[in-house]
């Protein structure tokens, strides 16, 4: 019989990984739950496959303190969309086929080995699968008699759920299920806070938060476009991505010069107008150096502006634009910290081409 769970007792369990899959089955766990108290391996991979392919491909999070040492889950997501997708941009959202194909392999990694050909992933792929670890060391693994190495028992019970390998589910204690019941969005919230405490030690990336849990904000871009199409130091009608004139209105678009998945928010001091099949092109890059040493002069000229702009769009200028910055000198330090720790955090930058206007 498990013992009365609390939400503290919930948060100890949380603590002492390596990687981020507590968080990850914590968080599937109360997603997931239904009142028969029982939930399928693969109902749970499917909510794995789902929160690690938006941070890893989207938001480029690290879910590791060992950075030499990939977590299997992050391998299969990789190999998996170089099978499916090989040089192609790969879609921000999985299918339901994707998330059917995942959830086997997260269960049972050697069922991708046939279709991976590099040797050293097979290797790794012959290894155990996200539950093979995860569940023995919720609470915590125990050593073997007078061994060095951890038992993973494949049948176990602890206080908030028991598990078989070959049954392939998790049932929920009674008293795990009544906390859930009780304090669903408390949980939720101590879970995605103890990732963040985690992530945070080695990931440099704002809005940390938001991008765990997977609360995308609004990406509402079209606020801004009648600045751009009536203030004149925005080029509205240039597209900052070819230099060519945007001749057709149903081909502008507004492209977040540093990606909308990095910065996680729509300011317009970090937008410039797009063609539509060249904002596709630059897909989640940053903008070449040439792009951003314009967008600073352009952001530069905007701060002198100030007095003129007209009285209709102050208060976007100043809520989206100007508070932003300290003073002009700013505009440039911020943007090219920001440049660079988007880099670090592992996404491209695009190339200037050669004699490219700035």
């Amino acid at each position: 019989m498990s013992k009365q769970l609390n939400l503290m007792a919930y948060k100890n369990a949380l603590l002492g990984n390596q990687n981020s899959y507590k968080f990850a089955l914590g968080l599937a766990i109360i997603n997931t739950i239904k009142s028969d108290r029982k939930i399928s391996y693969t109902k749970i991979a499917k909510e794995i496959a789902r929160y690690y392919f938006k941070h890893h491909f989207i938001y480029k999070i690290n879910e590791t303190n060992n950075l030499n040492q990939k977590p299997i889950v992050i391998t299969i997501l990789e190999e998996y969309m170089k099978i499916k997708y090989g040089k192609k941009i790969i879609p921000t959202k999985l299918t339901n086929n994707d998330l059917d194909n995942l959830s086997i392999y997260l269960i049972d990694p050697s069922k991708m080995k046939c279709k991976v050909n590099d040797l050293e992933i097979k290797k790794k792929l012959n290894k155990q699968g996200f539950f093979y670890y995860t569940l023995p060391c919720w609470q915590h693994a125990s050593k073997e008699n007078g061994k060095k190495y951890y038992s993973y028992k494949q049948k176990d019970e602890n206080d908030y759920f028991s598990y078989d390998i070959d049954e392939q589910e998790i049932v929920i204690t009674d008293s795990f299920y009544k906390l859930i019941t009780k304090e669903k969005e408390l949980l939720k919230y101590i879970t995605v806070t103890e990732w963040v405490k985690f992530a945070e030690k080695f990931n440099i990336t704002p809005r940390l938060y938001q991008k765990i849990s997977l609360d995308k904000p609004k990406r509402n871009n079209q606020k801004f476009r009648e600045l751009f199409d009536n203030i004149k130091i925005l080029e509205g009608n240039i597209c900052y991505i070819c230099g060519e004139k945007i001749i057709r209105k149903r081909e502008k678009t507004l492209d977040h010069v540093i990606p909308f998945s990095y910065v996680y928010s729509c300011e317009l001091w970090n937008l410039a107008t797009a063609h539509k099949t060249c904002n596709s092109s630059k897909g989640n890059k940053i903008g070449s150096p040439n792009m951003i040493k314009k967008l600073i002069r352009r952001n530069e000229n905007l701060w002198e502006l100030d007095d003129d702009i007209p009285a209709k769009y102050k208060k976007k200028y100043y809520k989206y634009f100007k508070n932003t910055f300290n003073c002009k000198q700013d505009i440039a330090i911020r943007i090219q910290k920001l440049v660079q720790d988007c880099k670090e955090a592992g996404f491209q930058q695009m190339k200037s081409k050669r004699g490219q206007i700035l």
